[in-house]
């Protein structure tokens, strides 16, 4: 249960609390319980199927006028058809609309099917059908499209007319390649005209859009439906690039194209190559191989975006609804749009004075994708410098680290317990007196009270048993010649 705004009870109360209209409304439960019996009395069969075939047999609130049709079969197919007076005559004179099914808009395992194009007089997305649907199959689809059909006769007296079966009317609908979708919609044409198959059909009137096959191919994303499994294949860059070529490709390429993915190692890429290799398939994604003119086939355009937005703005009604609430929103989300248009014809006053037609919209997706663009290139220049600075920073830290395994060596030689006992013979010729003492050396370049006590200290070869020795010795010599002095490896140049 939504709680009730503040606004909504000051104006209707005069409180702004609930609490304040009276006591017992302060408990959440009671509330529930209020509301539920209002639901009751005013929907005693509920809000869902059942409801809505109560409405619609007593004609409650005269929903007859927007719900034209609810069906059951005994395969469990269910469907209730919504369309105005209104909407079937736009649908009657339309030539280009789109399909697709949303999943969203209400509660449980009923779906909704639209029909949607957009209307570049009023500058707005126009809705021509509303179908809530609980089966997706081909069958289905088939039951929906033949009353779509038959009420577009019933309600304009006329008959629809199809471009390649009458020579004017509906020239291309547009779709995604949802198998199922598609045969349903080719098994109602067939009913028109059986001189061609549903297949053959499809190769005048219908298109995919390519957005959802260029998204299956950047995923490498493999779906059969109507072969009952799935498989999905990682395909290498090489056949993916195949894939999107087969969107602009002369049949002579396309052929080839296919012929490679027959032949092909690669996992998935045969199943591909078969599934594509239909030719209404190929008829709805290349241009070369449909037999729409190519003036419509421009026209149409290339994506179902304005099914998707027509979507959207339904969701803002809301979603995850009753059946019976979705189609009372769905109906005054109709009529508001037709009555714009009307006082548009009327008085000249648009929605809006922003243009949201294809063209803009294309002008629109071409700068996104300038933009786009620009950001790649320069996160790519970004990433380069980064890869230069990362290349620098790794040669750096290699030569750091070859540093210090060369200090290691170093130090791993100088702790191998070996050392030298080096003589200076030339000590002599830069030591002529005692400066001490002020006297004359004891012996050449030795004086016994300085010098001995000189060598003795301020030395170490941090090995106590080392400097023992090498001072037993020190302490023992009368001259320079006989002197053993401690020198650090490291002083020691060209040995």
């Amino acid at each position: 249960m939504k709680k009730a705004s503040r606004n909504l009870l000051k104006s209707y109360f005069g409180n702004d609390l609930l609490s304040e209209i009276h006591a017992s409304l302060n408990n959440l439960d009671h509330l529930r319980y209020l509301v539920a019996r209002v639901h009751n009395s005013i929907h005693p069969h509920g809000q869902g199927i059942l409801g809505l075939v109560h409405a619609f047999s007593s004609n409650l609130d005269n929903i007859r006028e927007y719900v034209q049709k609810v069906a059951f079969f005994e395969d469990g197919h269910i469907f209730v058809l919504c369309m105005n007076k209104d909407m079937a005559i736009n649908l009657l004179y339309a030539q280009y609309f789109q399909v697709d099914l949303t999943f969203k808009r209400v509660h449980g395992k009923i779906n909704e099917f639209e029909l949607n194009e957009f209307d570049i007089n009023h500058n707005i997305t126009l809705t021509y059908a509303r179908i809530y649907t609980n089966i997706a199959t081909a069958n289905a689809y088939h039951r929906m499209f033949k009353a779509i059909i038959e009420n577009v006769n019933e309600l304009c007296k006329q008959k629809v007319q199809i471009k390649h079966i009458h020579n004017n009317g509906w020239s291309v609908i547009l779709g995604d390649l949802d198998v199922a979708q598609a045969k349903g919609l080719g098994l109602a044409f067939e009913d028109l005209d059986p001189t061609k198959t549903w297949e053959t059909h499809l190769t005048y009137i219908f298109k995919s859009c390519r957005v959802h096959y260029k998204r299956k191919v950047f995923i490498s994303e493999i779906i059969f439906k109507d072969l009952g499994n799935i498989a999905n294949s990682k395909l290498s860059n090489h056949l993916k690039s195949l894939m999107y070529e087969v969107l602009i490709a002369d049949k002579e390429r396309v052929d080839a194209i296919l012929h490679e993915f027959s032949i092909s190692d690669e996992a998935g890429a045969s199943d591909w190559g078969n599934y594509y290799s239909t030719l209404w398939r190929l008829a709805s994604l290349n241009h070369h191989y449909s037999h729409i003119s190519r003036e419509n086939w421009c026209i149409a355009g290339e994506t179902t975006n304005i099914a998707e937005s027509a979507h959207a703005d339904a969701n803002r009604e809301g979603i995850q609804m009753s059946l019976l609430l979705a189609v009372k929103k769905g109906k005054r989300l109709d009529k508001r749009r037709l009555a714009t248009c009307e006082c548009q014809d009327k008085y000249n006053v648009p929605e809006t004075g922003r243009s949201s037609g294809p063209v803009t919209k294309t002008t629109q997706s071409i700068k996104r994708l300038e933009k786009l663009r620009r950001l790649e290139l320069i996160d790519y220049e970004f990433q380069h410098k980064k890869e230069i600075l990362d290349i620098d920073k790794q040669t750096k830290l290699a030569e750091l680290r070859a540093q210090e395994l060369a200090n290691i060596e170093k130090e791993k030689e100088l702790a191998t317990n070996k050392y030298m006992l080096v003589f200076d013979k030339f000590h002599s010729k830069r030591n002529a007196s005692s400066i001490r003492y002020n006297r004359y050396n004891t012996s050449p370049t030795w004086c016994q009270a300085c010098d001995l006590q000189r060598i003795t200290q301020r030395w170490t070869s941090e090995n106590k048993g080392i400097d023992d020795c090498i001072k037993e010795f020190q302490l023992k010599s009368t001259e320079y010649e006989n002197v053993v002095e401690w020198i650090h490896f490291n002083k020691l140049h060209n040995i």
